[in-house]
């Protein structure tokens, strides 16, 4: 049995003795998803954090983003993005960072770059592997 799979199973266990849940929870499975792409499962763990009245956080949405990343479902990670700014959430340097990397994967360097400059605009740390992945966007677009 996988990490992820031992993760899922222990959520699903807590519903089921009617543990209560939490946004911590529910996060610490999202991310257990990402680290192997399956950003259908986190969309699936997304959407159970609204049937259980959960608000959800940073934390969630970069976890959710990163799974979209992780499993080439780049536009999936730009919508998540946008309902993240929807929600009035403020994209963080863990957000900027798994977006150009998701524009890199899905060779997409207009929106590398507009993710680039909104973060150049903004009070947020800058990483080396950011500058890298922006750039690597531009070399992979059409």
């Amino acid at each position: 049995r996988s990490r992820w799979q031992a993760a899922i199973g222990l959520l699903a266990e807590m519903i089921g003795r009617n543990i209560t849940t939490s946004t911590v929870s529910f996060n610490a499975a999202i991310s257990a998803c990402a680290g192997h792409g399956l950003w259908q499962l986190g969309l699936a763990l997304f959407g159970e954090m609204e049937l259980q009245a959960l608000s959800k956080s940073v934390v969630t949405y970069n976890a959710f983003i990163h799974a979209c990343q992780q499993g080439d479902a780049w536009q999936m990670a730009l919508q998540i993005a946008r309902l993240m700014t929807e929600s009035r959430y403020h994209k963080d340097a863990a957000t900027y960072d798994v977006l150009l990397s998701s524009c890199k994967r899905g060779s997409q360097w207009q929106l590398a770059l507009e993710f680039f400059a909104e973060m150049l605009d903004l009070s947020i740390q800058k990483s080396t592997i950011m500058f890298v992945n922006a750039m690597a966007s531009c070399g992979q677009g059409s």
